[in-house]
């Protein structure tokens, strides 16, 4: 889809999508920063600040220094920590490696569990368990915002393929992990999670 065929709510939600990546990227950044950074106008980075900060997605977190030619100090934004967090999970060999981080991509748990000779079912319930935990213990205002899966083997159309450590038995875990937790579920190969990461 090109600009010109993009909606005002399209496009508002697209720059939206960028300037939350960029302050991800950048962390603690000044809006200064991310209009230049990103070739917008001022205007432009505040009025989507606005929105962010809003919907309590970012926070104004430090004073940076003032530019070589003097002025107000520019005020950081940083992604707000406790709005939510993900759960990332490693489906490989001998086990699993289940993290929950922040918004802000920091790790709040990492926890290796053992799945060695389980099967998918088993393998299922462990992953509920820990995520049912995260969601007993919330310390964020909006809780779990979405779940990742990193397969050991081949992923196409979010379905598992083939892997050397697991037989899905033609369980669609992205399917049933979205529909038990009503959140996005992104499946990839880990060295294509890697790679994005």
């Amino acid at each position: 889809m090109t600009l010109s065929m993009m909606s005002k709510t399209q496009l508002h939600r697209r720059n939206l999508q960028v300037v939350l990546a960029y302050i991800f990227n950048h962390q603690p950044v000044a809006r200064t920063q991310i209009a230049t950074d990103l070739n917008v106008t001022k205007s432009t980075i505040s009025t989507l600040y606005k929105a962010l900060k809003e919907r309590g997605l970012v926070t104004e977190s430090g004073i940076g220094d003032p530019t070589e030619i003097g002025g107000r100090k520019p005020v950081l934004v940083s992604l707000n920590t406790r709005y939510g967090y993900t759960m990332n999970i490693d489906l490989g060999y001998p086990g699993m490696l289940i993290m929950q981080n922040d918004l802000a991509g920091g790790v709040v748990t990492i926890k290796p569990v053992n799945t060695t000779y389980l099967p998918i079912e088993s393998i299922l319930k462990r992953i509920d368990q820990q995520v049912d935990y995260a969601v007993k213990t919330n310390w964020t205002t909006n809780g779990l915002q979405g779940i990742s899966l990193a397969i050991h083997g081949r992923v196409a159309n979010r379905q598992v393929m083939d892997s050397p450590f697991l037989d899905m038995h033609d369980i669609d875990i992205a399917t049933y992990l979205e529909d038990r937790y009503q959140v996005p579920v992104t499946i990839a190969n880990e060295a294509s999670l890697a790679a994005v990461y």
